[in-house]
């Protein structure tokens, strides 16, 4: 049975439609601001300390089950941050909830979701080894750092709210000058953090 040739070209300005939009998805995606470019002024930052700090958890489950499908903290959330402080020339460590090996969100290597950052990521040995032996959170005096950045990702709203992290949260927030950041889920590190007067910092 031979095609009407009007279908034959209807369906291949369709094919060639739908492989075009996938073929520029990136900069679509870009042009309505998914990891826009940063040109402001530029830091020299030498002789500085930063922290990058991210989930654990890598399986988006229901309270009291262990399956699920993976995540963890979202790549570019993490790797933007920490070379924009590297390239400041800052020192930068990169710590977790549990320590040990980061997941990684997989959806954040999606070709149309995978920022420069991440790329440069990929072919970084020397961060690749700071993921893959995070540092104990637990571990770490916040104090130690100009900076610490909470990064985010669906993993980090499971274990970034916790006791321990709003005491170490409020310690450094009162009794050094460091500058904390977030962005997303990780936000919620700031939730337990209180006040000198034993109230929440974030509240309302």
């Amino acid at each position: 049975m031979k095609l009407n040739k009007k279908v034959v070209y209807v369906l291949s300005a369709i094919g060639v439609s739908i492989v075009l939009f996938f073929i520029f998805l990136p900069a679509i995606l870009h042009s309505l601001g998914l990891h826009p470019e940063y040109d402001g002024k530029q830091y020299d930052l030498k002789g500085k300390k930063a922290l990058i700090v991210t989930t654990s958890h890598g399986v988006l489950n229901k309270p009291g089950e262990t399956e699920g499908k993976k995540t963890g903290v979202f790549a570019s959330e993490m790797t933007i941050p920490y070379y924009e402080f590297l390239d400041a020339n800052m020192e930068v460590d990169v710590a977790s909830i549990k320590g040990g090996e980061i997941p990684i969100d997989p959806q954040s290597f999606y070709y149309f979701l995978k920022s420069p950052q991440d790329k440069r990521y990929l072919e970084d040995e020397v961060f690749q080894q700071k993921v893959k032996n995070s540092i104990p959170v637990a571990q770490v005096d916040f104090n130690d750092y100009e900076i610490v950045f909470f990064a985010g990702g669906w993993g980090a709203a499971y274990d970034m709210a916790s006791e321990m992290m709003g005491e170490k949260v409020s310690e450094a927030y009162y009794n050094s000058d460091v500058l904390f950041g977030s962005v997303c889920h990780g936000a919620l590190a700031f939730t337990e953090a209180k006040d000198s007067t034993g109230n929440y910092l974030v509240a309302g």
